[in-house]
C-alpha cells in the first residue's frame, strides 16, 4: 500500500518510474501467471522481482528455473 504521493526510490529501478507502482504492477502480473499451485512466469525485469521480495511478497526470485 502507498504511504505517500510521492514516487519511492530503490536502486535498481530507474529514475522516473514509480517503484510503489511498479511493485503493484508486477505483483498483478505474477498473480495472472499462477500455475502449479505455486508456480508463476518470472520473466520481469531481476531488478523489480527483487524489489517484491524485499518487501516479502515473493519468496526467493532467484532459483533455477526462470
Amino acid at each position: 500500500m502507498r504511504t505517500g504521493t510521492h514516487a519511492m526510490k530503490h536502486p535498481e529501478i530507474p529514475d522516473g518510474l514509480d517503484a510503489e507502482k511498479l511493485a503493484d504492477v508486477a505483483l498483478g502480473l505474477l498473480a495472472l501467471t499462477l500455475h502449479d499451485g505455486s508456480r508463476v512466469w518470472k520473466g520481469l525485469d531481476w531488478g523489480v522481482m527483487n524489489l517484491l521480495y524485499e518487501r516479502g511478497w515473493i519468496l526467493e526470485p532467484h532459483g533455477k528455473a526462470k
